[in-house]
């Protein structure tokens, strides 16, 4: 009886520890934006809701303007491109029908799903004219979310998490080295070596998050920055290879497309690449066609400086 009655406290004092850790996470995260201390956000993606109305090269002007915002956080503060500061309050408020929906998409893109105490919902006191965001602020988690007035969102995630979770991507990547020659996307064999990460990273690698199935492949370098070897699939479920390259802090440098295919009616144009042991890439974009022998229709050569940027040069 007496082991029972142990036993009995044993798991209660589990399960009320348990219940704790939980309570304690479920606190540290509505009190993200509470915090002293400055949390730094990266931005992961950008979706927006079909609007006719819109003025489509005033609003892809915006998207692209959109893309340079910087994010941080601390106390009861939000603060944008490092200048504009802006105070928060917490409100029991729903969000506007269209912020909602907004948010309803991103959530099933980044595969996110929350408990309702999770959620936090933020009104901006003051709000800045940069990049015409309206008053509402969403913390899920360690996900941060902002809206504007011409119904666009944009998710961010913790940078510091961001890092460490790309840096224990990187620890399990295989590793291939250079000269690379028109390798490990025209062939289906050749994929296994590389490592399929979470589609979450879409945005931070491509700059969009329409493509999937993201894996990558990691090169060895001699330079102060990082490289990788991105494939993905297309809405037109054809492979795509990027070349990215990284600081040691994981921000993205540079993107170049090295390897796609568009399709034809009766054929398809590829961009064949390769990379040289000094880091000069060559493009070919090639054309085949039925019946046909290939055709090279233009030939572009690019450098990798010091900085990891990719400069086209003659």
């Amino acid at each position: 009886m007496l082991k029972i009655i142990n036993r009995s406290i044993f798991l209660f004092l589990c399960c009320f520890f348990a219940l704790q850790v939980n309570a304690n996470q479920v606190k540290n995260n509505a009190n993200i934006l509470l915090s002293q201390e400055t949390i730094k956000w990266q931005l992961v993606a950008i979706d927006h809701l079909s609007n006719e109305s819109n003025e489509p090269e005033i609003f892809h002007n915006q998207l692209k303007k959109i893309k340079s915002i910087v994010i941080k956080s601390a106390k009861d503060k939000l603060i944008i491109d490092e200048t504009h500061s802006v105070n928060l309050n917490q409100t029991p408020d729903d969000l506007s029908p269209a912020n909602q929906q907004l948010l309803n998409n991103m959530l099933e893109k980044l595969n996110l799903t929350y408990q309702q105490q999770d959620y936090q919902h933020y009104t901006i006191n003051t709000l800045p004219t940069l990049y015409d965001l309206n008053q509402s602020v969403v913390v899920i988690s360690n996900y941060l979310f902002l809206f504007t007035n011409n119904e666009i969102v944009l998710a961010f995630k913790i940078k510091q998490e961001i890092q460490h979770e790309l840096a224990n991507i990187e620890s399990k990547l295989n590793l291939t080295h250079l000269p690379l020659n028109n390798r490990y996307w025209s062939s289906e064999n050749e994929l296994g070596v590389f490592t399929p990460i979470n589609n979450q990273f879409n945005y931070f690698f491509k700059g969009n998050i329409e493509e999937s199935d993201l894996m990558l492949l990691k090169i060895k370098s001699n330079k102060k920055i990082k490289l990788l070897l991105l494939f993905t699939y297309n809405e037109n479920s054809s492979g795509n290879l990027s070349l990215i390259s990284l600081t040691n802090d994981f921000d993205v440098i540079d993107r170049l497309e090295i390897g796609e295919i568009y399709e034809l009616e009766d054929g398809g144009i590829i961009t064949e690449y390769s990379i040289d042991a000094n880091y000069l890439i060559t493009l070919n974009q090639v054309e085949h066609r039925n019946n046909q022998s290939p055709k090279l229709l233009s030939k572009t050569y690019y450098k990798i400086n010091e900085e990891g940027r990719f400069i086209q040069v003659q």
